[in-house]
């Protein structure tokens, strides 16, 4: 369940997607503290992870085209604080964006000396993937 808090946060991370397109494939990634057993924890990091997609690729809310993204559950397995205090387990739970492809444009220019004019002169675009 996504709380209600999250609604603004959620909403600013869809408009960054959605607004550059270069970003083809992003991995949700969901995380857990080391409460509960590591089968729960996987678990639970992974419904975590489809509800923020499921949240983003609304119609109604983020409107993120579903092929963009996929999600995936860590559970405990990649902590960022450490599991013996509570502020470190609550930073444990927690879900982050990985960029796995984009589309990379390099630009070539020359800066004619005599009036500072930039001409492109030859341009790129690859695609990237992690």
């Amino acid at each position: 369940i996504i709380k209600s808090e999250s609604d603004a946060l959620l909403t600013e991370i869809a408009k960054v997607i959605n607004e550059h397109q270069r970003i083809k494939k992003i991995e949700i990634e969901g995380h857990a503290s080391s409460e509960g057993s590591d089968r729960y924890n996987l678990k639970l990091s992974d419904r975590r992870s489809k509800a923020v997609m499921k949240w983003l690729t609304d119609p109604e809310k983020g409107k993120v085209a579903k092929e963009r993204l996929t999600a995936l559950g860590f559970g405990e397995t990649k902590p960022i604080a450490s599991n013996d205090t509570e502020e470190g387990r609550e930073k444990n739970r927690r879900v982050e964006f990985m960029i796995l492809e984009q589309d990379v444009t390099t630009t070539k220019v020359e800066t004619n000396p005599d009036t500072g004019e930039k001409k492109v002169v030859e341009e790129n675009t690859e695609k990237v993937k992690k």
